[in-house]
């Protein structure tokens, strides 16, 4: 049973906390800290996989248009791979350097604030309202930099793309689309290596039942955290998850420093 609630605990930390603002890995944290629970190899593959169908579920529509070849698409594709490069050479060249130079507690700590700093100037973001037929290369540019600045341990992947979409002109919906969509190949690749070191190390660290019951609540928390997000942002609210994030990275500091 304890498993079992270890795997719920980690499923709802990777479903609802990763794709919100809010920086799984700040969590992840204090839930070491005070239950001694750390998200193991196997099943953290899982999670993210869970995490990755959330993603899909949500917006399955766009997808199946993009897959359809809808001519109002190709544009956004196109900025979908412009976007994922940065975070792409970078994670792949340096992504050990930054597991093991910065993701430390207080590194981990200072980026919340840094995430929070962020998220407070989404108020100020210009709403422009460029859809998608309106994208130009430099939004690319700026979110792809965005995403690629999140492999710091602490900063927000969803709150750095997406407040940068609205700063760039982006429609509110259209940041939030955008976000997430430009997430999907960067969340399989990164699956896919954790995949295969499992499969070179082994699996015997995790049960099948823990695995079921992480990934199940992977999805459903991901699926209700994403849909939520949407609403939050186009009410133009996302600045309010400041001040979650100064208050977590402020106890993450003073417990660890």
């Amino acid at each position: 049973m304890t498993e079992l609630i270890e795997a719920v605990l980690l499923g709802l930390l990777q479903g609802v906390v990763d794709p919100m603002p809010v920086s799984s890995s700040g969590h992840l944290v204090l839930l070491q800290h005070f239950f001694g629970i750390e998200q193991r190899l196997t099943l953290s593959v899982f999670l993210h996989f869970g995490n990755l169908l959330a993603i899909i579920l949500v917006f399955r529509r766009d997808i199946k248009e993009i897959f359809s070849f809808n001519p109002r698409y190709p544009r956004l594709v196109k900025y979908i791979i412009i976007g994922i490069l940065p975070v792409g050479t970078v994670g792949f060249i340096l992504k050990p350097f930054f597991d093991r130079v910065f993701a430390t507690t207080i590194i981990v700590g200072f980026m919340l604030l840094v995430t929070g700093l962020v998220l407070f100037t989404s108020k100020y973001a210009a709403n422009k309202g460029r859809d998608m037929e309106e994208m130009q290369l430099k939004d690319a540019v700026i979110v792809g930099l965005a995403q690629m600045l999140a492999l710091f341990p602490g900063l927000s992947r969803s709150g750095m793309t997406i407040v940068s979409g609205l700063h760039s002109g982006l429609d509110r919906r259209l940041a939030v689309k955008y976000s997430f969509l430009m997430s999907v190949p960067v969340v399989l690749a990164a699956t896919s290596l954790e995949l295969i070191e499992v499969i070179q190390t082994g699996t015997g660290d995790v049960g099948v039942n823990m695995i079921i019951t992480g990934t199940i609540t992977a999805v459903i928390s991901g699926f209700a955290a994403i849909k939520l997000l949407q609403h939050i942002v186009e009410r133009q609210s996302l600045f309010f998850f400041a001040y979650y994030c100064w208050m977590l990275g402020s106890a993450i500091l003073a417990i660890f420093l």
